[in-house]
């Protein structure tokens, strides 16, 4: 066999197997919520610490990006994953303030700020925080 065969099929079967970057022709496979894909593929309370967790989150960004996703949106998902809770041993939680803003924190620092704990939240990025007036 000769290296111009030889060459050409490791790049098929390389294809084949998902390890190749699409070619230009190719049509792009990014998923249409890429949040999801990355919590799909890096679930919250799967790691031992919050590094490990962004770690997780980095390599779907490799795999992502390669897909063709968007960079405005890929950083914006990264953003929301860095913010989150996820991974973090201390059990934080997302609250809503007074103001409307949303963050991470201690259940006790939330209440006793006056704010609200958004369940199922992970990262601010979840929290659909209404504006209150201050009384």
């Amino acid at each position: 066999m000769n290296r111009f065969v030889a060459g050409w099929s490791i790049l098929v079967v390389a294809l084949m197997m998902g390890s190749v970057a699409p070619s230009h022709g190719a049509v792009a496979t990014c998923p249409s919520d890429i949040r999801a894909a990355i919590a799909q593929a890096c679930p919250c309370d799967g790691f031992r610490n919050h590094g490990k967790f962004m770690g997780c989150v980095r390599k779907q960004l490799t795999t992502l990006r390669a897909a063709g996703c968007d960079e405005n949106h890929l950083k914006r998902a990264v953003n929301c994953a860095n913010s989150s809770v996820c991974g973090k041993v201390h059990k934080p939680i997302v609250c809503c303030s007074k103001l409307g803003g949303a963050k991470v924190t201690s259940p006790k620092a939330c209440s006793d700020r006056g704010g609200q704990v958004i369940s199922g939240a992970i990262s601010p990025c979840d929290a659909a925080c209404g504006t209150h007036s201050i009384k």
